[in-house]
């Protein structure tokens, strides 16, 4: 078992992915019957309440407005359902934790290639950034070096493409548990190696 396999092991990533990807299908069956409960006025109200509260409006009068519905057998049917929703919701966090933070550190402390990713300009020099570590640099012709398709025109727009190529990355290889790129799914992209 190679040093991939053992943490990919170790964080039980491939059974965490299998559930995100089985959650997928219950999440929307889940949703369309919460949707279909709206139907009922306190339902609806009480749906409205709880986004609401997500979005920091009032939460002691919504709070209010939850509890003075909770007897509702249809509210209680809902309430249930979106429990169901905000757990199989976690599992999806979790996973892209267990890939973003747990994997990528394990993987600092071993040898990994040099595969760098385009994270913006400074100075009109192109900076780039390592695909697993924290690593930033000037770009450099002897690394493999992932680039953006079209030009990024800001730095939000370039950490973004960063952490999509990065984690996409990450997923795959806890899949194929191998560094290359070559078989890699990373999106539009452009590689250019030494």
């Amino acid at each position: 078992m190679n040093e991939i396999e053992k943490i990919v092991s170790q964080y039980d990533i491939d059974g965490q992915r299998e559930r995100v990807f089985n959650n997928r299908q219950e999440i929307t069956h889940l949703k369309k019957l919460m949707s279909d409960l709206k139907i009922h006025r306190d339902v609806a109200i009480y749906a409205d309440a709880i986004d609401k509260i997500g979005y920091g409006e009032d939460i002691h009068y919504y709070l209010q407005v939850i509890r003075s519905l909770g007897n509702n057998p249809y509210v209680q049917e809902y309430s249930n359902l979106y429990e169901q929703v905000e757990m199989l919701e976690r599992q999806k966090v979790e996973y892209y934790q267990s890939i973003q933070i747990s994997l990528r550190d394990k993987l600092t402390y071993t040898e990994v290639p040099d595969i760098f990713v385009y994270y913006g300009t400074w100075n009109d020099k192109v900076l780039t950034r390592h695909i697993i570590t924290p690593e930033l640099s000037v770009y450099n012709e002897d690394n493999t070096v992932i680039f953006p398709v079209k030009e990024l025109k800001s730095r939000g727009k370039s950490r973004r493409f960063y952490n999509q190529v990065s984690f996409k990355y990450l997923e795959e290889l806890s899949q194929d548990k191998d560094f290359s790129i070559e078989e890699k799914k990373l999106g539009k992209v452009k590689v250019l190696s030494k």
